[in-house]
């Protein structure tokens, strides 16, 4: 099977919307608390970890 590099594109559209799903669902947490600071929960590190890496690679892919 050979993937595209439009593939990972809509790949990378679909981590960039979870990412930020994730990360202002943590606020919204932490603003209810009253916490004094954002603790970003697992899944958010490993979709926003998921997301970088897939930037580097179309970064490689593209020669950039």
């Amino acid at each position: 099977m050979e993937v595209d590099s439009t593939d990972l594109v809509k790949i990378k559209d679909v981590l960039q919307r979870a990412s930020t799903f994730f990360r202002r669902r943590d606020e919204m947490n932490a603003e209810v608390h009253l916490a004094r600071e954002v603790r970003y929960s697992p899944l958010t590190n490993e979709v926003s970890a998921a997301l970088d890496r897939l930037t580097d690679i179309l970064g490689e892919i593209r020669g950039v």
